[in-house]
């Protein structure tokens, strides 16, 4: 499995699982840095298209963490 076109300078496939249930869940992260509104209908975009071609896939985003400089400097 790969990623349309479209998408491939922005996301890469971390993972792909199969479930019991029947469902695809593709784990994918990005390339470059988005601002949440962006990246929320990249992703949307991205799973609509490939669902297009298999109907069981759920796309998944790689947590990106803490990004607070402040949360970050505690106990220090």
């Amino acid at each position: 499995m790969e990623l349309p076109s479209k998408f491939r300078e922005i996301f890469e496939i971390v993972s792909i699982i199969k479930s019991s249930t029947g469902l695809t869940n593709v784990e994918v992260k990005i390339k470059a840095p988005l601002l949440p509104g962006e990246r929320g209908c990249l992703l949307l975009d991205l799973e609509d298209i490939m669902c297009e071609a298999d109907p069981s896939i759920r796309i998944w985003h790689t947590p990106l963490g803490d990004k607070n400089t402040l949360r970050n400097l505690r106990g220090v």
